[in-house]
């Protein structure tokens, strides 16, 4: 064959090759976002095409800002049936959470932007309650040189208007509880929906105080007063019992208007700050609140029958692992934690059989050894061992009188199990 067909075939082919490769059209770049424009298309809503196509509106760059507005939110995603758009819960947590992760302490104004809440209540009711508080983090780690150890800081992390509102409806902050007529609280339903204050002031501030803990861990002197100070005060009106009506109560309003679940999700976020703050410490203080947090409410045969328990006992014991975490620089912790575990559960809490609640009783102990006179006190207080005692009893004026006799096997199991099992609370029925 001569070498000019050769030739002939060898380009024809080669043109052909060329034809099928122009019509394949190979990706070698590929027409995508910017990372930071796909998390905030996953965050704000638009299309699940890759997170290809975003908005102007949603995009970084001033001019296409300009362009033209944002569509409405029903366009933008689908709360119900999977469709050609994000679902934005399902992807908003995760997306903010990487873009405070992304620009962690650059201060970049522009993501911060983003990460804002939005300053009216309409916007405010379009966002998913819990991701208040992952905006409000992620920003602040944004932001992280501008987050400081004062009360002033947390106020600034939350909307103007729900700081007015609160105010305004639900008379909080006060420095002490203040009545709502009924013609008030009827006006007030008309105006403003109560929940939706409640919620986005109390996730914000769960959020701020997260970010406050986060910075300021293992923080030494004033700086640490301050911040361990503010934790406290706020877990404080978070944890107060919804059941006791006759104790002055400034967050009253703000608490009940809250669901249920929001004030137990942000109570257990701002023990985990507390435990944060003091992470390695061991501080008896937030083992009180830890304790006071497992136990205040329900005894431990209800637990399962309220879904929030599973929850609140997860952030519980997270929170007093974290504070035996000592990385070799604290080298007591350990020690004081096998002895809390070498010690003898002596701890006797009376509880009222209907409410839950501890009360105070007599209490007559006598010994084994030969002695006089029984001891006479008053529960709850630590019992002397248990081997040196001989019985226990409980009475007193309206309640009813319980009888241990520690001689006898079956009586003795029952009060261990109260002290290991039930955490030393003996229930007891209040006649008055």
């Amino acid at each position: 064959m001569d070498y000019r067909c050769i030739l002939i075939k060898f380009t024809s082919t080669a043109y052909a090759l060329g034809d099928e490769i122009a019509a394949a059209r190979p990706p070698f770049k590929q027409p995508l976002p910017s990372i930071p424009d796909r998390l905030l298309a996953l965050m704000h809503g638009g299309p699940r095409n890759q997170c290809v196509f975003i908005h102007p509106q949603m995009m970084t760059f001033p001019e296409a800002q300009a362009a033209t507005a944002a569509p409405p939110q029903e366009s933008r995603s689908n709360h119900v049936r999977e469709g050609p758009n994000v679902n934005i819960h399902m992807t908003a947590h995760p997306a903010t959470v990487a873009l405070g992760l992304m620009y962690m302490r650059t201060g970049n104004a522009a993501i911060a932007r983003e990460l804002a809440l939005p300053a009216t209540i309409s916007m405010l009711e379009e966002i998913r309650p819990d991701l208040i508080f992952v905006r409000v983090l992620a920003r602040s780690l944004v932001l992280w040189d501008q987050i400081e150890p004062t009360d002033a800081w947390i106020d600034k992390q939350i909307p103007g208007i729900i700081h007015e509102y609160v105010q305004s409806v639900l008379k909080f902050p006060s420095s002490v509880e203040v009545d709502i007529s009924e013609k008030e609280q009827a006006y007030w339903d008309e105006v403003v929906d109560r929940e939706t204050v409640a919620e986005v002031y109390l996730y914000a501030m769960s959020g701020a105080c997260f970010a406050m803990s986060l910075k300021y861990s293992g923080a030494i002197g004033d700086t640490y007063e301050s911040v361990s100070m503010i934790l406290e005060d706020r877990l404080r009106y978070l944890m107060h019992d919804f059941n006791i009506e006759s104790i002055d109560w400034p967050a009253r309003h703000l608490i009940r208007a809250a669901t249920r679940s929001v004030v137990n999700l942000c109570a257990d976020m701002m023990l985990t700050s507390m435990a944060i703050l003091n992470v390695g410490r061991g501080k008896v203080d937030t083992i009180r609140f830890a304790r006071y947090r497992r136990s205040h409410d329900y005894e431990l045969s209800y637990w399962s029958h309220y879904l929030w328990k599973y929850h609140e006992e997860m952030s519980v014991h997270r929170s007093l692992a974290m504070l035996f975490l000592g990385e070799g620089r604290l080298y007591h912790q350990p020690l004081r934690f096998l002895w809390t575990h070498a010690v003898e559960p002596r701890l006797l809490v009376p509880m009222c059989r209907k409410k839950n609640k501890p009360i105070q009783c007599d209490i007559e102990i006598r010994f084994k050894i030969a002695s006089p006179l029984p001891y006479f006190g008053t529960a709850p207080m630590v019992l002397p061992p248990i081997d040196d005692m001989a019985s226990i009893a409980l009475r007193g004026a309206g309640v009813e009188e319980i009888h241990f006799d520690l001689t006898k096997e079956d009586r003795k199991r029952d009060l261990m199990e109260i002290l290991t099992t039930g955490h030393g609370r003996v229930a007891i029925t209040v006649t008055e």
